[in-house]
């Protein structure tokens, strides 16, 4: 079907497209009236030409149109395609944007360029409110971390300073009355001192598991050593546990990081370390950790069964709330992670912060 000029000038007006048509030779522009409307004008209002054009951009975009056009007419294939702010008649700024293409002459070279404008301001202020709700979240997720490390260093404080000392209150009374028994000479004792022998072995690894925990809810080697020390820590926890291989590969790191963001990368690896235990069957597990001037790269990858990554979410079997977790701290940071895995071929999590 094809439309009449009539046909078209009505479409043109319907969909609020404002034409325009700019003679390279002279600089002299055309505009439609449907361009003068989208600003809230009836006329040209003093827009005669291509640099009058640019003049009345917000002041933050006129060197970036002008890039833009030279650039596209030094080389003129495909479109021209630039965004754009303009202050409308009622003095609100609202965003544009123009595509357009050359008409190339005889000689070769550019003599006129026609394009199209359209309103996106509304598709600016959406694409405003989703950063601002995504730095909000974010601000969100730094505070929850926060609250959450506060959280366990108080419990981790509140196991050191109470039942730690119970348990180190018992086991002294625990090893007096052991050694008045052995040395008491009031027969039918022998039953009695096996009985504190066996209890005193159940304090001694409940006081273990009081001080794994401890360690666990807040590691001092973290506080007092940084990043490095608590990697290596926790690596050496879980290889004894599990009967893996680890190695830890460091570049750039010079002194301790942010303190943020060393516990956020060290809570990651916690969490990437139990998914490992729990199902990746690894032979192997290979730490990453590289500094530069502007972002920090850790990775954390194993040898194991792998899984395919496009189900992750609808195997019932894997549970992620552990993987929403790190992503969350990564994001927190403003930084991204990313999950590479394969069945057969391991899997591999990536963090980059910006530093």
């Amino acid at each position: 079907m094809e439309l009449t000029p009539d046909q078209l000038k009505l479409a043109v007006s319907i969909s609020n497209i404002g034409l325009w048509q700019c003679d390279l030779l002279t600089g002299r522009i055309s505009l439609s009236q449907e361009w003068h409307a989208q600003l809230g004008y009836s006329d040209a209002h003093g827009i005669e030409s291509i640099n009058d054009w640019i003049a009345q951009l917000h002041v933050q975009d006129q060197a970036r149109f002008n890039d833009a056009l030279n650039q596209y007419l030094a080389t003129p294939e495909g479109l021209f395609e630039v965004d754009y702010c303009m202050q409308h008649h009622d003095g609100r700024l609202r965003w544009f944007m123009s595509r357009a293409t050359a008409v190339i002459d005889d000689n070769g070279k550019p003599s006129v360029l026609q394009g199209a404008q359209i309103d996106i301001t509304e598709s600016k202020q959406a694409e405003q409110s989703l950063l601002d709700l995504t730095e909000e979240l974010r601000a969100i997720s730094r505070a929850l971390a926060t609250v959450e490390e506060a959280e366990r260093r108080r419990i981790a404080r509140e196991l050191h300073d109470t039942i730690g000392s119970a348990l180190t209150a018992l086991s002294i009374n625990m090893s007096i009355m052991s050694t008045q028994v052995i040395t008491s000479e009031i027969p039918g004792l022998d039953s009695m001192a096996h009985r504190l022998k066996d209890s005193m072995a159940l304090l001694e690894d409940t006081t273990e598991v009081v001080r794994r925990l401890m360690a666990e809810l807040r590691p001092p080697v973290l506080d007092d050593y940084g990043l490095l020390a608590a990697l290596r820590w926790q690596c050496e926890l879980f290889a004894q546990r599990c009967g893996f291989h680890f190695e830890i590969e460091v570049s750039g790191l010079s002194g301790r990081l942010d303190a943020e963001l060393e516990i956020a990368l060290f809570r990651i690896a916690q969490g990437a370390l139990t998914n490992i235990a729990k199902y990746a069957q690894a032979n192997t597990v290979t730490l990453m950790l590289d500094v530069k001037t502007a972002s920090v790269m850790f990775s954390i990858s194993d040898d194991g069964v792998g899984f395919q990554t496009d189900k992750l979410y609808s195997d019932k079997r894997r549970p992620t709330w552990g993987l929403a977790s790190m992503r969350e701290r990564a994001q927190a940071l403003g930084g991204t992670l990313r999950i590479i895995a394969a069945p057969g071929q391991g899997c591999r999590i990536e963090v980059v912060v910006a530093r």
